[in-house]
């Protein structure tokens, strides 16, 4: 091996690295290693390496470490590892005792089995370690480790890594450490993994977080966990996952919550959830939230919390206060005073009453005297003049101003005066004289 080069090491098979020892590495020049490549490497035995120094190991291209898995650490692990390797060496440690010490220096920093791992082992556990996690290493950790678990952590943990969780590392978890999660972590998780969320879980989560939510995490997601939520949360959750709420939800939820939605969460949400919505929910739901309601969701919606809704959220409905303002069951709002027919009121609505609106006699003329208030009509009937024909036409006259005042309005009932007026005037006086000879 003395008269090893970079060349001979960097031909050499993989394979052929399974036999080497530690005496056999020692014996290497320190340059030749500058040949190595990473199958080489991960094909090294364990006691091989310890028969290398430093001057060897930093011979060692970087992609060649990159491909042994215990070097896909964090560089704290390393820096460690390589300090604490010198000083061995400097106090007269053999390379095999160097290495080591140099890799217990580093354990701390590096990410163990993760099927050893303890909520105690989690803990000591610098949060720059869980930058190499995976969802494969989060999938293989035990449970209870995520007891360890804390929000700089969290932070430090790539979003893929969530890949692996599951509602018993969820229900592990301190809820502090939930104040590391983001948007993208929450957009990995399974939503399997909110079965283990509980209310102090989602009342550490960070606002920015629920940005990853969709309708299946809300699914997932036990009701009794609504009540950590509130107007901040609930403002960045994305409109269609709340097509996973149910009444259940909503009833858990604490009504200060309701100053987060909008209009296109309101449509997204099944209309069953509404079943969970109280007074309290309805007196915070802002207006312009209103505009997302369909028939289904008022359906739903108990009655002492539509009782609870407001004229601004009322107007904000499509249509209208619509239903809200069907108080005799009828499906239709009520019709305007006046409206007459067209609201679904009595024809005569909105039309004159009967008689001259500027103070004028009733039409038609008093009945007892002169159309327009003369002398009896047909001459005086205590005097024995009989009531001719001028009479009839009279009443005539006034039946003509009735009817056109039912049917023509007040148009057409003052001309019907004007031809009982007429006829009145036609009509002999009581005292004129007549043709006839007693």
């Amino acid at each position: 091996m003395a008269g090893m080069t970079a060349d001979h090491m960097g031909n050499m098979p993989p394979d052929c690295m399974a036999g080497m020892d530690a005496d056999m590495m020692g014996a290497c020049p320190p340059e030749a290693m500058a040949g190595a490549y990473g199958d080489m490497m991960a094909a090294m035995p364990p006691e091989a390496i310890a028969g290398m120094d430093m001057s060897m190991l930093t011979q060692i291209p970087v992609e060649a470490v990159a491909e042994v898995d215990w070097a896909n650490v964090p560089p704290e692990a390393m820096d460690a590892g390589i300090a604490a390797f010198q000083e061995a060496i400097a106090n007269g440690s053999s390379p095999a005792e160097a290495f080591e010490i140099g890799g217990q220096a580093a354990d701390p920093f590096m990410p163990p089995d993760m099927g050893d791992m303890n909520a105690d082992m989690m803990g000591q556990m610098p949060p720059e370690a869980m930058g190499s996690m995976n969802a494969d290493m989060m999938g293989n950790m035990p449970p209870e480790a995520m007891g360890g678990m804390t929000a700089p952590m969290m932070e430090a943990m790539p979003p893929h890594a969530m890949g692996g969780m599951t509602a018993d590392h969820m229900g592990n978890m301190p809820p502090e450490a939930m104040a590391g999660m983001d948007g993208p972590m929450m957009h990995m998780m399974p939503p399997e993994a909110m079965g283990g969320m509980g209310p102090m879980h989602m009342e550490m989560m960070p606002p920015p977080a629920m940005a990853g939510m969709g309708p299946m995490h809300m699914e997932m997601m036990p009701p009794p966990a609504m009540a950590g939520m509130d107007a901040d949360m609930m403002g960045q959750m994305p409109p269609h996952c709340m097509g996973g709420m149910n009444a259940d939800h909503m009833g858990n939820m604490p009504p200060e919550a309701m100053a987060g939605m909008d209009g296109p969460m309101m449509h997204m949400m099944p209309p069953e959830a509404m079943g969970g919505m109280g007074p309290m929910h309805m007196e915070m739901c802002p207006p312009d939230a209103m505009g997302g309601m369909g028939p289904m969701h008022m359906e739903m919606c108990p009655p002492d919390a539509a009782a609870a809704m407001s004229p601004a959220q009322a107007e904000m409905m499509p249509g209208g206060p619509g239903p809200m303002a069907d108080m005799d069951g009828d499906g239709m709002p009520p019709p305007a005073w006046g409206d007459g027919a067209a609201a679904g009121g009595s024809p005569l609505d909105g039309m004159a009453p009967m008689g001259d609106p500027m103070g004028a006699p009733p039409m038609g003329g008093d009945p007892m005297g002169d159309a327009m208030g003369g002398p009896p009509m047909g001459g005086d009937p205590m005097g024995g003049a009989p009531m001719g024909g001028e009479f009839d036409g009279a009443m005539a006259a006034m039946d003509t101003a009735a009817s056109a005042n039912m049917a023509e309005g007040m148009e057409a009932a003052n001309t019907a005066a004007d031809a009982a007026d007429a006829a009145a005037a036609d009509a002999p006086a009581d005292d004129a004289p007549t043709d006839d000879v007693v």
